[in-house]
């Protein structure tokens, strides 16, 4: 059975607290008065100091996605924390890691995000020594610590283990200056990091299932192509990315993804094998 454990991480805070230090307008969507004060107070600490680390994570609001401008830098931003061990930051390995992913196109991940990059531990030191973010962290600290959600862990480990298990642990690491609407997930041997902006049991089970559908969509490529190209799948044409196979691809396991998700926060069983390769082209996706 999989081990969840709920946390936040100072250096995950940083990142956002950056970001609202210029306009971040995601950490006020559905979240409580206490939250947008705090984002308010940021953005008003910003209008004078940190400039430097102010500029630098404006960087991160692109014009890929309409929807969340903010991704895929922010997130990539998260994914660096990985790749960092007191202070040293594996920028080769990182490198490896974002040419390697699928989900997202070359003109995102192109030689001027890599330069960006490189400059992120520096300015991300710069945060964590700044006292008012300290004043903020210990406080973000609180909100999290507060969460009474013993119980929805239960019934989230509950949940995923009607499926095999593709981690031992599952570390749910919330921000609340996050938007809410945007996870993010990490794997690393057999643990995985889900990176959210509020305690929300669905997202953690739709990020999980991320990397238990993946291999089956890669073992089955040619036969999806072949067979699923068409938008009565329930296929959402904005995971396309700049089209091609892997844009089909990603689009295709997000829809495979968001069904399994329902279905088993609903308690039910998925035979993921079986949804990959008829579920939704048989139409059971309405179940």
């Amino acid at each position: 059975m999989i081990r969840i454990e709920i946390s936040t991480k100072i250096e995950f805070n940083a990142i956002y607290f950056g970001l609202c230090l210029g306009k971040y307008e995601f950490a006020c969507i559905n979240k409580t008065d206490e939250i947008v004060g705090l984002q308010r107070s940021i953005e008003d600490y910003g209008e004078a100091n940190l400039g430097a680390v102010k500029e630098f994570f404006r960087y991160a609001r692109g014009i890929t996605c309409d929807v969340y401008p903010f991704w895929p830098c922010a997130a990539l931003l998260e994914t660096a924390l990985f790749y960092m061990d007191g202070g040293v930051f594996d920028s080769v390995a990182y490198r490896t890691y974002v040419c390697g992913l699928t989900n997202i196109t070359d003109e995102e991940r192109n030689d001027e995000f890599f330069a960006w990059v490189e400059d992120f531990p520096t300015h991300l030191q710069t945060v964590l020594d700044d006292e008012f973010f300290q004043e903020i962290n210990y406080k973000l600290d609180k909100i999290v610590g507060s969460l009474d959600v013993d119980s929805d862990v239960r019934r989230l480990t509950d949940s995923l283990a009607v499926i095999p298990a593709a981690v031992d642990k599952l570390n749910v690491l919330i921000c609340p200056l996050k938007c809410c609407y945007s996870a993010d997930y990490f794997t690393y041997g057999r643990e995985m990091s889900v990176l959210l902006g509020d305690y929300l049991p669905h997202s953690i089970i739709h990020e999980y299932m991320h990397i238990v559908v993946r291999p089956h969509i890669e073992a089955n490529r040619v036969w999806v192509l072949e067979n699923c190209c068409d938008e009565e799948y329930g296929i959402d044409s904005s995971y396309y990315m700049d089209g091609g196979e892997n844009g089909f691809l990603n689009a295709y396991e997000e829809a495979v993804v968001r069904h399994a998700a329902n279905e088993i926060a609903n308690g039910k069983n998925v035979d993921i094998e079986e949804l990959v390769k008829f579920g939704l082209v048989g139409g059971s996706r309405h179940g």
